[in-house]
């Protein structure tokens, strides 16, 4: 995401999530938030609302050291604060499931 990529950056996170969500790497959020903004970003605003629903609303709560380890650049961080910022109320979240399984589906459907 880091050099603008969209393309690869979502076959990226996508390959990532499919393999992380199993392991329940407790990261995922962030690759999930960062997924949201290129399905947004690609006019696909329902899908991206259900890939949110696993990042936490207040995204503040993930501390540096997590994000330092995960996102070393700041890339997915960005790109997770513009996805919550897009507009997904509190009502779409809290009618929202926020289970990795459902929202990994909701990520890789075609």
């Amino acid at each position: 995401m880091a050099i603008g990529d969209a393309s690869a950056s979502r076959q990226i996170l996508e390959e990532a999530l499919l393999f992380l969500v199993p392991l329940r790497v407790p990261d995922t959020p962030i690759l999930f938030g960062a997924l949201a903004k290129l399905l947004a970003d690609a006019g696909e605003r329902a899908r991206a609302v259900q890939v949110l629903s696993v990042v936490p609303a207040s995204f503040d709560s993930v501390g540096p050291a997590t994000l330092m380890r995960a996102d070393p650049t700041g890339s997915l961080t960005r790109a997770t604060r513009q996805a919550l910022e897009l507009g997904v109320s509190a009502k779409d979240a809290a009618e929202k499931t926020a289970d990795l399984e459902i929202a990994l589906r909701a990520a890789l459907e075609r």
